[in-house]
């Protein structure tokens, strides 16, 4: 019973932000996000960190990078 004093309550990153399905690592990316804006997410699998994206899909290298 609380007899009209607030209860209060931590709030965890991990429940305002997205884990990633992978590392299970916190993301920056906001549950609130809508899936078509957020950056590394897959359609039926979730939310991956950049680490996890970048380890499936590694960037490809570009003209510039050849050169260099």
């Amino acid at each position: 019973m609380t007899d009209g004093m607030f209860i209060h309550r931590q709030i965890h990153k991990h429940e305002l932000y997205e884990e990633c399905i992978s590392c299970k690592v916190v993301t920056g990316t906001p549950r609130t996000l809508d899936i078509q804006k957020r950056l590394y997410y897959i359609n039926g699998a979730g939310q991956l960190c950049r680490d996890c994206w970048e380890a499936l899909y590694p960037p490809k290298e570009t003209a510039d990078d050849e050169l260099s």
